[in-house]
């Protein structure tokens, strides 16, 4: 495990330390998964020990569990995720930033994953966190696919698996068209590498259901993972959580306004809003400053 100490001063001159922590846990199905955990607090604050051992946060704000895009989305997105995160702990609240199996730097394979197996993970990240702080409590941040995951994961109300709120950064209107992108990426490596397409979107979705996976921003994708997300249900919040949901978009014109699917979530509870900024997966060679906006709208719902 690794673990690093920050130091730094907050606009209300209050002296903070910022803990880090990297390491890995393991999910249900005994993988390994990558983590990266911030916790904050005043200097003169101790930390306490959970019955485990483990350390627990002296925070009295609810924990952040980030879920992660998916492809090339997760690498772009890092300097945004990090900065959110580093945000987030400053304003008291512990943060756990993990990589779904077969991602990042967390073992097990990505191709014959599925969207239910990511959605186990951020479960099993939600226990370890929980373990980790000694708090039941936490809300869940997804960018992209990642905030798709969130949006549809099912909640009992008898469970302690329930967010105090969710927010949802530029979530995927269309998973199908999201697909058909990602295809089309493909081909286009296929034309600047052999000037030709040798392998049509048919072919290639065939090459799937005949069990041979696919390369995608150079990540190998199978059927069931391909499947899963071609066939989930977009939005599919639990009613229970709605009004305690934010949908966040990120757009370049502020005037053309929210999918209508994103409208549609608002009319049934949900907070839905918009931020003037470059959308993250058009891989922006400079800094962004209008990403200051999104990460105060951000803390705002996650206060």
């Amino acid at each position: 495990m690794y673990a690093e100490t920050i130091e730094a001063d907050k606009l209300n001159s209050v002296h903070m330390k910022l803990t880090a922590q990297s390491g890995f846990f393991e999910n249900r199905r005994n993988t390994k998964l990558f983590y990266h955990s911030s916790v904050c607090g005043t200097a003169t604050c101790t930390d306490n020990k959970s019955s485990t051992g483990n350390k627990t946060s002296n925070s009295n704000k609810t924990a952040i569990i980030i879920c992660p895009p998916l492809f090339d989305e997760r690498v772009i997105s890092q300097p945004l995720i990090h900065q959110i995160a580093q945000s987030l702990a400053l304003e008291g609240h512990p943060v756990l930033q993990f990589d779904y199996r077969g991602t990042g730097d967390s073992f097990g394979q990505m191709e014959n994953s599925t969207l239910a197996d990511f959605s186990e993970d951020v479960v099993d990240a939600i226990h370890f966190f929980q373990n980790k702080t000694g708090d039941q409590r936490f809300s869940l941040l997804g960018l992209r696919l990642g905030a798709n995951i969130a949006l549809n994961l099912k909640y009992d109300a008898t469970t302690t698996l329930k967010p105090e709120k969710i927010v949802g950064i530029d979530v995927i209107p269309d998973l199908s068209q999201y697909m058909n992108v990602c295809l089309r990426y493909n081909l286009a490596t296929q034309l600047s590498v052999y000037n030709k397409v040798i392998r049509d979107r048919k072919k290639l979705i065939a090459d799937m259901n005949q069990g041979i996976s696919i390369n995608m921003f150079g990540y190998q994708v199978g059927k069931p993972l391909y499947d899963s997300i071609v066939g989930t249900e977009t939005l599919s919040i639990d009613k229970s959580i709605r009004t305690r949901t934010t949908l966040i978009q990120i757009t370049n014109n502020l005037k053309k306004g929210l999918p209508k699917l994103i409208l549609d979530m608002g009319a049934t509870g949900v907070n839905c809003t918009q931020v003037k900024g470059s959308p993250l997966w058009h891989e922006p060679k400079y800094f962004d400053a209008t990403q200051s906006e999104l990460v105060f709208e951000v803390i705002k719902a996650l206060k």
